[in-house]
């Protein structure tokens, strides 16, 4: 024969004893950890806390754990609930400092420069988005007009001109990644995103603006690009 004792815990989830019943002398009325009020039983169902099982010519020294979940109604105890407030507010600190961290590192970048013989120079032409080339230490930031962003699609060797979802040669052989295929002379605008997969070879971010597919984004290859 046995029976089934009952678990005191603090509401920060404290075990106090497992053996409520049989060892009263360990009952305490705040947690000796935290300070906290103890209890025994389910604040939502009043079921006690499920704790230690003895059974009669058995001796069982293994420790019983604390639940997380009342075995009755199944609403959380308070301790649960104080645990994931915990994490959260955990979370909320991690992602400040991250943030603060990144900020920083942002800050010495764009303020350090990377050597002594390093030029900016800025060129700006009807208001555009720029381009950013690097060139030998030299970062040369220029503003491309309208008409330098406005070109069309042309066929090279008859090759089909696949408007792709990722800029890689792969991708054109891949049919999974393939958006449409354009119409020679097709009107696109570069977004000015770009890509290089080979030396002195890119694919370019494009939007198209005319035809079936107006509207839609993706990369071509720049075999595929002339000046409209």
């Amino acid at each position: 024969m046995g029976h089934q004792d009952y678990q005191q815990v603090c509401l920060n989830g404290h075990q106090i004893t497992s053996s409520y019943l049989v060892n009263p002398e360990y009952k305490k009325d705040r947690c000796p950890d935290c300070g906290k009020p103890t209890i025994t039983s389910c604040p939502s169902c009043n079921a006690p806390i499920k704790g230690h099982m003895f059974v009669d010519g058995i001796t069982d020294l293994t420790p019983d754990p604390v639940p997380h979940y009342c075995d009755n109604c199944g609403d959380p105890y308070p301790w649960k609930k104080v645990n994931k407030s915990l994490k959260l507010s955990g979370l909320v600190k991690l992602i400040g400092v991250v943030g603060s961290v990144a900020s920083i590192i942002g800050l010495l970048v764009y303020f350090w420069p990377s050597s002594k013989d390093t030029n900016v120079s800025i060129e700006s032409h009807d208001g555009q988005s720029p381009v950013i080339t690097d060139n030998k230490g030299n970062v040369n930031i220029n503003y491309l007009s309208t008409k330098q962003r406005s070109l069309s699609v042309f066929s090279n060797d008859n090759k089909p001109i696949i408007l792709v979802t990722f800029p890689s040669m792969d991708s054109v052989y891949n049919q999974n990644r393939h958006i449409c295929i354009l119409t020679e002379g097709t009107q696109i605008y570069l977004t000015g995103l770009k890509h290089e997969f080979a030396p002195g070879r890119y694919f370019y971010r494009i939007k198209v603006l005319e035809g079936p597919s107006k509207g839609i984004e993706g990369w071509v290859s720049d075999e595929h690009l002339k000046m409209g």
